[in-house]
């Protein structure tokens, strides 16, 4: 989340347009043109502590406190979307990968880009993927 041209954009914006995000797949997945069956938001990945992360005023958002805001938005948009169909299979989730990253967060070179030691995430989100397509395939 970059600020730079934004100054008052807040969390509560970015959760209007979230909520509205997870609505547009939660409505295309049930309906009969597309062959989604879930949809899943992941964690939100922290910055390191770089200058642009850390001046006052930050230019770019994800500091590590930010970013587990973001996470636990987007788990209360989730679940409100998911009382709206309380007899249904839940289409959106969170894929939570905080237990993955939360130990390398500020371990990448450039203090952001993970490469090698980001590829448990990918691994474990693809296994969660293809575990849910062939209990439900489509």
């Amino acid at each position: 989340m970059h600020v730079k041209d934004t100054p008052s954009w807040g969390f509560s914006d970015w959760k209007k347009e979230m909520t509205k995000v997870a609505r547009i797949f939660d409505k295309a997945a049930r309906g009969d043109e597309l062959q989604l069956t879930k949809v899943f938001f992941r964690s939100a990945h922290p910055n390191g502590l770089k200058w642009h992360v850390s001046q006052c005023p930050p230019v770019e958002m994800r500091s590590p406190h930010n970013a587990y805001l973001a996470t636990s938005i987007v788990r209360e948009i989730v679940d409100d979307l998911s009382l709206n169909y309380p007899n249904q299979t839940q289409v959106v989730s969170v894929m939570d990968t905080e237990f993955l990253i939360d130990p390398i967060w500020d371990s990448a070179q450039d203090w952001s880009h993970y490469h090698e030691r980001g590829r448990p995430e990918v691994k474990y989100m693809l296994s969660e993927i293809l575990k849910d397509e062939q209990l439900n395939p489509v």
